[in-house]
């Protein structure tokens, strides 16, 4: 954090104009009007966003409570990327004070991903009360059309739950997702799971792309092994 900014006493209006470049005045029920920019001045503006939000928390960890949801509507409507670490740190500094914010927003957003970040950062701290919600977003996201964020999805939801998801992982081999993705995740399914895998590369080995076809009837050696 930049020693030289002081964002102590910083209201809700100034954090989202950090966050939305000065010139977004939206509220949870406003579209904000889209702003051209170019990637590098989107990423410096939510680094300092992250920033002001972080000191404040850690001084006053009540800061937003009347004002989390206003906050976290604007910047899913603003498209902001880094909502789910915004949904983090509210969590990490006062869970009890912002998880009806976050789960009101989330409830409202129509975005899965969005939706899914925003109820990982509570199943983080509330793992019973949110693993329904989190479980049926995986699945929706695992068997969609695929994304930017699929591969990482598909990770997280290997990691944390293992052969649950397992029959997702073989949709998946089938569907869309770009070839190096499924091979990642392919790779890691062997990796984490051993030969509770040989459905997945099963799958990967009776594809019709070469590349994952390839890899699949590699590891299929190594899960018979197993």
């Amino acid at each position: 954090m930049s020693e030289s900014v002081n964002f102590s006493g910083m209201d809700k209006d100034k954090l989202l104009e950090i966050f939305l470049g000065g010139d977004e005045e939206a509220s949870a029920g406003e579209k904000p009007q889209p702003r051209e920019e170019d990637d590098l001045e989107r990423r410096d503006r939510e680094r300092k966003g992250l920033e002001a939000l972080a000191q404040i928390l850690s001084e006053d960890p009540k800061a937003f409570e009347n004002s989390a949801f206003e906050i976290l509507g604007s910047l899913v409507l603003g498209g902001v990327g880094a909502i789910d670490k915004v949904a983090e740190l509210m969590m990490d500094k006062n869970p009890a004070g912002y998880v009806n914010a976050i789960f009101r927003v989330a409830d409202k957003c129509k975005v899965p991903y969005i939706k899914f970040v925003l109820v990982r950062a509570m199943f983080r701290r509330y793992p019973g009360r949110y693993r329904p919600y989190i479980l049926s977003l995986g699945h929706e996201l695992m068997n969609g059309e695929p994304s930017e964020h699929t591969l990482d999805v598909a990770l997280w939801l290997l990691y944390k739950f293992r052969e649950e998801f397992v029959p997702d992982f073989v949709s998946f081999m089938n569907g869309k997702a770009e070839a190096a993705a499924r091979v990642k995740v392919l790779q890691e399914s062997v990796r984490t799971l051993g030969r509770f895998a040989r459905p997945v590369v099963t799958a990967a080995a009776d594809s019709e792309n070469g590349e994952l076809r390839s890899a699949g009837l590699e590891l299929l050696k190594i899960v018979d092994m197993v």
